[in-house]
Formats: C-alpha cells, sequence, structure tokens
C-alpha cells in the first residue's frame, strides 16, 4: 500500500487517533495504539480507532 492510499478510504470519517484526515497526502493505515489493531477495549468498540483498529498517521514530512 501506497503512503497516500488510506484503506479507509477518502471519504472516511476521521476518528479521535487520527494524526490527520483520511486520505491526505503522507499518511497511511497504522495499527491502534488504544486496542493494538484489535477495535476493542475492555470488550468495547475502541474510542481511539472507532472499532477499526486502524488509524491515520502521518508518513512523510508533512
Amino acid at each position: 500500500m501506497q503512503p497516500s492510499e488510506n484503506k479507509k478510504g477518502d471519504g472516511a470519517k476521521a476518528v479521535h487517533g487520527d494524526e490527520a484526515k483520511p486520505g491526505t497526502d503522507q499518511t497511511a493505515d497504522g495499527i491502534c495504539p488504544d486496542c493494538g489493531g484489535e477495535g476493542q477495549v475492555d470488550g468495547n468498540t475502541c474510542p481511539g480507532c472507532g472499532g477499526t483498529g486502524t488509524v491515520t498517521v502521518i508518513v512523510g514530512d508533512a
């Protein structure tokens, strides 16, 4: 996957843990640090990623 090819898609809604708006240049999906990519914390939907297990992270010098 290329850095700007965010699997959430350009129309994806930002979640709490995102460092930038999904689809922004020089971003990619990263594992959510709150849930470790599981999408849940203590049996509840992860507040950091909204249950997806991923967050948008900056990967370039943006």
